[in-house]
């Protein structure tokens, strides 16, 4: 279907940087929302256990993808691109090469002992070697998606998103459905093969036109930026993954898969969260950079806040949205929701704080404030999971983002009084204020459970208050659409 003229000649009219970042976001919404659509699937494909042992093998990838490609795909390859623009494909080639050679090192030293890996992380030979192939794939898919995002091609990046948003979900399905005995090995086995299908050709092509496996100066420069940044990037994901590792190990797998799929429901918000980051933080660097900060407070108070009413959106209708997402075994994951949906809305709140200490390259601050809020969510884990139960992660883990986002506000106003002239760009009443309005609201809403015609008429009221506030929100995306603008002449 082709668009209306007006529409059709204003989207032509449009910047292409405009263009594509409009089109990247769809790319987000696909991956997540088709992620989101095939959930009750597998949900009732799985049993608890077994959904367990999946959330498990997903934390672990997600663990040891830092370290397997030290995310060399990510800034320091950007950076790189810029850098040398005159020959981007040998610069590429080297980076795979350098990834290749720290996948194959790992995997032999897992091979070395297969026994004390497998015991340690509760996985399988196949699913763990599942985890090599899988982070490999994710990082060529890296390197090709920035390649894409440099030069705005994003009808290519749209069209592969899609087809392995759809492709992957159906052959997972399939194998669980052809192989009933080992489902989770399925579904994990099919995931690794339809990942080096669809990106393992990209290491063929980029080294072909690069011509170079191996650059000292390219490896050298990528392993001195991003070194001293994996204990940053394994803190961030402990924080986030590490409570369904541990409940696996300290409660059960059925607990694991409960926790796994309220803690997935919980983080759904998690689209708005990036909408808003990938307009937001251009705009704050922007701002910070012209000196120009007397609207940072006002923009980011208004986005804090519709974070925190899309959430309240889910703790609202939990009990629905997990029955329609899980059988009846999974029910009791409702109780988590508010918790974990509170720790969305504080997750956002790091980016505002942060942007801050990036901008002036205090990285070191990011790593300390990590490596304590991850640290101190493992310590609570293995205290109170024991002795309250699995449920109890999902207050631990509010917990350790609270911390965590406290340390990068005070860090935030280091960085203003030692390079801003001691300038306080947000008031912290105001956000603490949002988020005690967010956690009271949340627990009546937890209290009406049981009353689901009280909570339809919450959501009804919070859509009416939105709908006559909607002048407010326009002239938000309107300032943040004209400092885009702004960034492009």
């Amino acid at each position: 279907m082709s668009l209306p003229g007006s529409i059709s000649s204003k989207y032509k009219a449009l910047p292409v940087q405009l263009r594509a970042s409009l089109w990247f976001l769809v790319c987000g919404i696909l991956q997540r929302g088709i992620a989101v659509i095939v959930t009750p699937i597998f949900a009732r494909l799985l049993t608890t256990a077994e959904y367990g042992e999946y959330s498990n093998f997903t934390s672990w990838e997600e663990l040891l993808g830092i370290i397997l490609t030290l995310r060399l795909y990510a800034g320091v390859f950007m950076q790189g691109l810029v850098r040398y623009d005159d020959n981007k494909d040998q610069y590429t080639s080297s980076l795979i090469g350098l990834t290749t050679l720290i996948e194959l090192i790992g995997m032999a030293i897992y091979l070395s002992n297969t026994s004390l890996w497998n015991s340690l992380t509760g996985m399988s030979t196949k699913m763990t070697m599942c985890v090599f192939a899988v982070t490999w794939a994710h990082a060529l898919f890296g390197f090709w998606q920035t390649r894409q995002r440099i030069v705005y091609r994003y009808r290519a990046l749209v069209g592969l998103t899609l087809f392995m948003a759809v492709a992957q979900p159906v052959a997972g399905v399939t194998a669980v459905l052809t192989f009933p005995e080992d489902k989770v090995g399925a579904r994990v086995v099919s995931m690794a093969i339809v990942q080096l299908v669809c990106f393992g050709w990209l290491s063929v092509m980029y080294l072909k036109r690069g011509k170079r496996f191996y650059v000292k100066r390219h490896w050298v420069r990528a392993l001195k930026f991003n070194l001293p940044l994996v204990p940053h990037y394994l803190s961030q994901t402990a924080l986030a993954s590490s409570d369904r590792i541990m409940i696996r190990n300290l409660a059960s797998a059925s607990a694991a898969g409960i926790y796994g799929l309220s803690y997935s429901i919980s983080f759904i918000m998690t689209i708005v969260n990036q909408s808003l980051l990938n307009t937001l933080n251009p705009w704050i660097y922007q701002q910070i950079k012209a000196g120009r900060i007397r609207d940072l407070a006002r923009v980011s108070y208004l986005a804090v806040g519709t974070v925190a009413t899309a959430n309240l959106f889910v703790v609202a209708l939990a009990p629905e949205v997990i029955t329609f997402f899980a059988p009846e075994a999974y029910h009791e994951g409702m109780w988590l929701v508010p918790p974990l949906a509170g720790s969305v809305v504080v997750t956002f709140m790091y980016a505002l704080f942060a942007d801050f200490e990036f901008y002036y390259e205090r990285t070191n601050l990011v790593m300390l404030a990590s490596l304590v809020g991850a640290f101190l969510n493992i310590g609570l884990n293995w205290i109170f999971i024991p002795i309250f139960g699995y449920q109890v992660a999902a207050w631990t883990t509010l917990v350790g983002y609270m911390v965590y986002v406290s340390m990068h506000y005070f860090f935030m106003r280091k960085v203003q009084r030692e390079e801003m002239d001691g300038v306080r760009v947000y008031d912290p009443k105001v956000l603490i204020g949002i988020l005690a309005g967010f956690g009271i609201i949340a627990g009546i809403l937890t209290v009406l459970y049981p009353l689901p015609i009280v909570r339809y008429v919450f959501c009804i009221a919070i859509l009416v208050a939105v709908w006559m506030k909607r002048s407010m929100l326009l002239s938000l995306w309107k300032q943040l659409r004209e400092g885009g603008k702004k960034r492009k002449k």
